[in-house]
């Protein structure tokens, strides 16, 4: 299709009106004509345009594998004269600025698609506007009122008394406002746990989840709305949210409207587990919470001292879909559907039926804006925030989507997950902090069995879990992760005091020609201090190459690998509180080799094995150059490098002394923090590269900085 066609223009402003053309952005003189108020109205007018039949698609039809059968392929040419016809010209909606509420989400289906890379429908914040596509409802109508001695604003919600709308998020001028919370800061601890199974496997034991246990005196009271408190249980690498169906104050039992994740014990040990409680009425005392009373249908809040509701702008979430682009299926997709430089504000996502936890990486959380058979669409310098859920989900069948420059923070779940059967789609340059606030176990980029991907040149920041975490099949068999191309993204400041066990980048299953390489992590560190890894190759990662990667301060370690097969780490630089390679698991074929990497470690114990002496034939070690401090010599298992290269491991391999890096150096990106012996790093074969690149480029970084959308 030729680049010079003529776009056809379409406005939407909160100025404008749906019975008008939609062709001007901004009303006439005698308000005759101007543009649309909706996005709805725009969508109607598009699907009126001129069309002309994809003969691309027929023939797609006609060569498919899919369409071997007659009957079929006619019926899919049928379909194509109802879904396949295409634009005949691109089309720009120019939205101007303001925050438009949605009342209901935008669908795009396949007979909305653009026809080419050069026939757009480009959905796009007019020239230097600020434009917000809200979920969310205002709320207005407070009343000032008193609480002990306290100012307090109360609204009334008809349609929470009728329980047509809860929310557990409110956003007042534009900030998010915390539920009431006790303990205030910190954690209960649960007494006795009923229920619990010691002995037998995991899934046997930490696996069963319970619906019940015994509290301590004075931390659960008989609370006004019992129904309405949600306990919330941080246990391993997730979390689990619970209410209350009854409590019993004379044994101080507390039973539960659903079973725990899992048991509700402190991870492996017997001991009880951590838990605080949110939404309790008697605890409003400070200002900035708000609480929701169901039964009343009345929310009250307690303002901060610049805050006059009269004034303020609050709003509560009410949608769980923003945008959804949803294809016939993979061979009739939604195409070539574009946003650029709009804000995705004010989702709710919530747990559905018995489920108490949202899972593993916070898998199961939707998206703000949702793609399912989807191709060659994208999302280019959008912002997605306040949410309660996860950003941008490519659920099934999505292809080529291109996600580009976005800030996404202040997020509920997740920032993007890209799920099974989806595959070639790019996430550049994008800015993805403040995770993980409702959902604790969500990261920053999820990709189950997808393959192809790149995920290039992002920063992930401020999230309680992993920054990146890939693969979905665990052990050895077959993997739909294959392919992806993990390179140039800088991934720190992760973790806190409520989850175990995950990494800056966390694998798990065959991986199959991908690569890991050019990324900066750092400042990873999870509950006590003493967990959260470099990269934590989980139950059977394998056929993956880690290369030119730079790790610094990493608590646990720099590298845990649970077990794996065919993994090559080279050319990496290491500087690790912890250990530097954890291997938890032997193995019947080579897990690793490790090559050509510079290390330095705070600790002595270059490796950590579990099953004595780690031979060449569990994992092999060459060609590194190891450094510790205080200045000693590296331990590997219980044998010292001696003893160690004995073995014939680490071949070529050297120690140096003083250390290589500057432990001092605040900014990794300046030059004096390394300072390795050039002729040492050629004997090791050791080849230089540039970390300096890594993350988002200078101008995506300037234009989310004078937006004012980077918080850290």
């Amino acid at each position: 299709m030729s680049a010079n066609l003529r776009a056809i223009d379409l406005f939407v402003s909160p100025l404008g009106q749906d019975r008008w053309s939609g062709r001007r952005p901004d009303p006439n003189a005698d308000r005759t004509d101007g543009p649309f108020a909706t996005l709805e109205r725009a969508q109607k007018e598009i699907r009126k345009l001129p069309r002309q039949i994809n003969w691309l698609a027929i023939r797609q039809v006609l060569m498919g594998k899919g369409y071997r059968h007659p009957i079929r392929k006619l019926q899919k040419i049928s379909r194509l004269a109802q879904v396949g016809l295409s634009l005949k010209s691109p089309v720009n909606v120019w939205l101007r600025e303001g925050r438009y509420f949605l009342e209901k989400s935008l669908v795009f289906k396949t007979k909305d698609s653009g026809n080419g890379p050069d026939c757009l429908v480009n959905y796009a914040a007019y020239r230097g506007e600020k434009v917000t596509l809200s979920g969310g409802k205002r709320i207005t109508g407070w009343k000032e009122d008193a609480l002990k001695g306290k100012k307090m604003w109360t609204a009334q919600l008809p349609e929470v008394q009728n329980r047509q709308w809860s929310f557990s998020q409110l956003f007042v001028n534009g900030a998010r406002r915390l539920r009431t919370r006790v303990p205030r800061e910190g954690f209960f601890h649960v007494q006795e746990v009923l229920d619990g199974a010691y002995e037998g496997t995991f899934s046997e034991t930490v696996r069963k989840g319970a619906k019940r246990f015994i509290y301590r005196e004075g931390d659960v009271r008989e609370w006004k709305n019992l129904s309405d408190i949600e306990v919330v249980t941080p246990i391993l690498w997730t979390e689990s949210r619970m209410k209350f169906e009854r409590v019993d104050p004379v044994g101080r039992i507390a039973v539960f409207d659903r079973q725990s994740h899992f048991r509700l014990t402190d991870g492996h040990k017997k001991e009880g587990a951590r838990y605080f409680i949110e939404n309790v009425w008697e605890a409003l005392e400070e200002p900035g919470q708000w609480y929701l009373d169901q039964k009343e249908g009345c929310l009250y809040y307690l303002p901060r001292p610049e805050e006059n509701l009269e004034t303020a702008e609050v709003a509560a979430p009410c949608l769980g879909e923003l945008v959804r682009i949803e294809g016939v299926d993979p061979f009739f997709p939604v195409q070539f559907i574009s946003f650029s430089g709009i804000s995705f504000e004010h989702t709710v996502w919530e747990l559905s039926g018995d489920q108490s936890s949202a899972g593993q990486a916070a898998h199961a959380v939707g998206g703000a804006a949702l793609l399912i058979n989807a191709k060659d669409c994208g999302f280019l310098k959008c912002s997605f925030s306040h949410l309660g859920g996860t950003a941008i989900e490519l659920r099934s069948g999505c292809e080529a989507i291109q996600i580009l420059g976005n800030a996404l923070y202040d997020l509920g779940g997740g920032g993007i997950k890209i799920w099974h059967g989806c595959h070639r789609n790019v996430v550049a340059d994008n800015q993805i902090h403040e995770g993980g606030r409702r959902y604790f176990s969500a990261v920053g980029i999820l990709i189950g069995a997808s393959s192809e991907n790149s995920i290039i040149h992002n920063e992930i920041l401020n999230f309680h879990y992993s920054g990146i975490s890939m693969g979905w099949t665990w052990g050895y068999s077959g993997s739909g992760a294959c392919g992806n191309q993990i390179e140039f993204n800088h991934i720190h400041h992760l973790g806190s005091d409520l989850l175990v066990d995950f990494g800056g980048i966390y694998t798990v299953g065959m991986q199959s020609g991908s690569v890991i390489r050019h990324n900066v992590i750092h400042d990873i560190r999870g509950r006590s201090g003493d967990t959260g890894a470099g990269f934590l190759l989980d139950e059977g990662t394998g056929d993956l190459r880690i290369e030119k990667n730079l790790l610094v301060r990493t608590a646990a370690g720099a590298i845990t690998c649970h077990y794996g097969k065919n993994i090559v780490i080279s050319n990496n630089v290491f500087m690790g509180d912890g250990w530097l390679l954890l291997l938890a698991r032997r193995q019947a074929h080579l897990t690793l080799i490790f090559e050509r990497n510079i290390v330095q470690l705070k600790s002595r114990h270059a490796l950590e094995w579990v099953h004595g002496v780690c031979s060449t034939g569990d994992a092999l070690f060459r060609n590194n150059i190891y450094s510790c401090l205080p200045q000693q010599e590296p331990l590997f298992g219980p044998l010292d490098f001696v003893k160690w290269r004995s073995t014939g491991q680490d071949e070529g391999s050297l120690i140096q002394s003083p250390p290589l890096l500057n432990w001092e150096s605040k900014d990794l990106f300046k030059n004096d923090f390394f300072s390795v012996d050039e002729a040492l790093a050629a004997k090791i074969g050791f080849a230089r590269f540039d970390w300096s690149k890594a993350g988002v480029c200078d101008e995506v970084r300037e234009m989310h900085r004078s937006a004012g959308l980077r918080k850290g």
